[in-house]
């Protein structure tokens, strides 16, 4: 039987869509079947970031949603597009292999519900569910990711992506930074999916930068603690995802190898 997981995160720009490729990454390893849904795109970016002072890439290979970037230190052409959407760049960094998916393509980076908006376009949240459930049919996973933090509102009612996935059953995984203010932001971002009574498989880190925040460690153990969720590991940095290169199969299944171990676990069947 098909499984499907929502990937969430603590606010925008924290990983969800580094987090999505692993998790497909590691399906397809795995032989599964897997999909990618994005079901509101909102604003595209280009691919592939400047360096900084000192030659580091800006961020882990996480595409900064919404924020158009300069053309600088673009890949050679030919190898991806230059702009797109997360799926866009899902596909590229994966290099094929999995099906992606996109219910709702607005032009403004901003809030599903203010992008709509500005084109006149009602979010269909029946579409959008119809649309997963359909995806189930042909895959033995289906990687759904949200827009923002689960509280971002896709209509002026209020609805969310994450009061879709809790009446679906979809499991949450979160997207935490690893430094300073994630206690507050995953603690409350967990507040709010209690109150939709939304199943939430556990959390994990992305990390932006090449050296690992210090209060990261204690991060993880204080969350854990407090939440008694499972811990489904940190994505470390990754220098061929920071420029957009998609990565050899020995450095993808480095890259995700620390989220295997509970993939695994959330996998098998209860």
């Amino acid at each position: 039987m098909a499984k499907a997981i929502f990937i969430t995160g603590t606010g925008t720009d924290v990983g969800k869509t580094a987090l999505s490729l692993a998790v497909l990454l590691w399906a397809r390893q795995k032989g599964l079947r897997a999909a990618y849904h994005k079901p509101i795109q909102s604003g595209t970016y280009a691919f592939g970031l400047p360096p900084r002072e000192g030659g580091m890439p800006q961020a882990s290979g996480l595409p900064q949603a919404g924020r158009l970037q300069q053309a600088g230190g673009l890949p050679q052409a030919g190898k991806l597009p230059q702009a797109g959407g997360d799926a866009e760049w899902i596909l590229a960094m994966a290099g094929g292999g999995i099906s992606t998916h996109v219910t709702y393509r607005l032009r403004m980076p901003a809030s599903p519900h203010l992008a709509a908006e500005a084109e006149g376009v009602t979010i269909d949240m029946g579409r959008i569910r119809g649309e997963i459930e359909s995806l189930h049919s042909g895959h033995d996973l289906v990687v759904v990711e949200g827009s923002g933090g689960p509280a971002v509102p896709v209509n002026r009612q209020g609805a969310t992506l994450a009061h879709l996935a809790a009446e679906m059953g979809l499991p949450s995984l979160l997207a935490c930074s690893p430094g300073l203010g994630t206690l507050h932001h995953t603690l409350s971002t967990l507040a709010f999916l209690r109150t939709l009574s939304a199943p939430v498989a556990g959390f994990a880190f992305c990390h932006r930068e090449a050296a690992p925040s210090a209060l990261a460690e204690d991060n993880r153990a204080t969350l854990q603690s407090l939440t008694r969720l499972p811990w489904f590991g940190a994505l470390p940095f990754s220098e061929p995802l920071a420029r957009c290169e998609g990565p050899t199969p020995a450095e993808a299944a480095a890259w995700y190898a620390p989220l295997t171990p509970s993939l695994e676990a959330w996998w098998k069947p209860e």
